[in-house]
C-alpha cells in the first residue's frame, strides 16, 4: 500500500480500529518512493508442472489411452468387415 505525504519520522506502531474492535499493532516502515524493502517476486509461469509430475501423470494416462485407442481400432475394424455378433444360445434352446 502507498501512502502519500509520509516521512520517516511517521514510523511506528500502527493499529486499526473500528465497530466490531481493534486490530493488533503492527510496525509501519516508511521507504523513499521507487525502492522497496524486499525485492518482488519473479513473476511465475502460468502453467508449470514439474518433471517428476508430468511423468508420473503420463505413466498413470498411457494405458488408458492405449486401451482406448485399441478398442476404437478394433471396433472401426469389425463394423468394415461385416462382423455381426451370433447371439448365443441359451439352455433352453439346446433342449
Amino acid at each position: 500500500m502507498t501512502i502519500p505525504a509520509v516521512s520517516k519520522s511517521d514510523e511506528g506502531l500502527y493499529k486499526c480500529t473500528n465497530s466490531e474492535g481493534e486490530s493488533p499493532e503492527s510496525w509501519i516502515t516508511v521507504t523513499v518512493a521507487g525502492s522497496t524493502p524486499f525485492p518482488s517476486p519473479a513473476p511465475s509461469p502460468v502453467l508449470s508442472m514439474s518433471l517428476p509430475r508430468l511423468l508420473c501423470s503420463l505413466l498413470v494416462g498411457s494405458p488408458y489411452l492405449l486401451v482406448t485407442i485399441i478398442l476404437l481400432v478394433k471396433g472401426c475394424r469389425s463394423r468394415t468387415q461385416g462382423e455381426t455378433r451370433v447371439p448365443r444360445k441359451s439352455h433352453q434352446d439346446q433342449l
